[in-house]
């Protein structure tokens, strides 16, 4: 098993205790610009983390864009292939120069997507999550309109009754 998560405390901040994964497991994103990468989630999260391992190269600084905004909440540079720390121009852009560090989505998802601009050659991530979110549950229009109608028929009946007995 490699050691992607070195030194600890570019992934580590007042938040977050362990961002290393279990096991070696790791994403590896691999090469190219204008490459969208998509995570969907089979349930919505809350307030998502996600780690990255040595975004960009020593001699290019490589962007990730992401569909909404995050927050930095550690980083600095790799122990492995030196860079620098990760920076963001702008809400949704993540910026490194072979930097190593975490940042943190809030609100719920259910996806999250970024593109890659300027030639990344390989990066690696592990996302991690504060909550799953709960179940929202609205009644949907045609769900309303069938309790209505039952409850009007058991009205109906009840009314038929009286009139029987009375």
């Amino acid at each position: 098993m490699f050691r992607y998560w070195q030194p600890r405390a570019t992934f580590l901040g007042a938040l977050l205790q362990d961002a290393e994964p279990i096991t070696s497991d790791i994403i590896a994103l691999s090469g190219g610009t204008g490459i969208t990468n998509t995570f969907t989630f089979s349930t919505p999260i809350l307030n998502p983390f996600i780690s990255i391992v040595s975004l960009g190269r020593q001699s290019i600084a490589v962007d990730y864009v992401f569909d909404a905004p995050f927050q930095i909440m550690s980083g600095g540079a790799s122990a492995i292939y030196g860079g620098g720390p990760l920076s963001s121009p702008s809400p949704n852009v993540l910026r490194g120069q072979e930097g190593n560090g975490t940042i943190r989505f809030q609100g719920t998802f259910s996806s999250l997507s970024f593109t890659t601009v300027n030639g990344e050659y390989w990066s690696g991530i592990t996302l991690g999550i504060e909550d799953v979110a709960g179940p929202t549950v609205v009644p949907e229009p045609a769900t309303l309109l069938l309790l209505g109608s039952g409850l009007l028929g058991l009205a109906g009946v009840a009314v038929r009754r009286r009139e029987r007995r009375g």
